[in-house]
């Protein structure tokens, strides 16, 4: 389990720097704008930040936090036998350049916005399935941030347009079942 890392972050280089103590530095390149969000929660292992392509978001599985263990130990030795890391997937989030990038604090669900600004995208990190599209609007903005509520169950985006959009998840979820159960029963008649 991981005690403490160390992340930097430098949008000159459009690199990322990733440290434990004790280990060497992982290197990840990426398409700069210093964008990068870390699931926070202990046991949480989630760290996301730009493709080397535009739209593209890598996400990397940390070992797990142990939240037993004091903030600042010493260094840990390697253990051989551990499971290497880190594990990394990329996402095809969008055709365009990322703009917004936000994880919930236990990594589950991830948040998106392109440069464009019209759509939002929530995917799950397991599985890198798309959960959930948003539409901002049609005509294109600036996302100057978006953020997940910890459990998931909301999503608050501000642009440009000096609008805050906020989408209960929760509800959504349940709109689209009951619309899918009502197309079901509406066939079998």
């Amino acid at each position: 389990m991981r005690r403490r890392i160390t992340l930097k972050v430098s949008a000159e280089s459009e690199s990322i720097y990733l440290r434990s103590p004790g280990e060497e530095a992982d290197l990840f390149r990426t398409s700069g704008l210093g964008l990068v969000s870390l699931a926070s929660a202990a046991g949480s292992s989630i760290l996301a930040f730009p493709g080397r392509q535009p739209g593209q978001v890598q996400i990397v599985r940390l070992p797990a936090l142990d939240p037993t263990l004091p903030a600042m130990p010493p260094p840990p030795s390697h253990d051989p036998t551990s499971a290497p890391y880190p594990a990394v997937s990329v996402l095809l989030a969008h055709t365009s350049a990322l703009a917004a990038i936000s994880v919930t604090p236990d990594g589950r669900l991830l948040a998106s916005a392109s440069k464009q600004g019209t759509l939002v995208r929530i995917w799950d990190t397991q599985t890198s399935r798309l959960v959930k599209e948003l539409r901002r609007g049609t005509d294109s903005a600036e996302i100057f941030s978006l953020s997940l509520r910890a459990d998931g169950g909301a999503i608050a985006v501000s642009s440009d347009k000096g609008t805050v959009h906020v989408w209960d998840l929760h509800r959504h979820k349940k709109d689209a079942e009951a619309q899918q159960q009502q197309e079901s029963g509406s066939g079998a008649s």
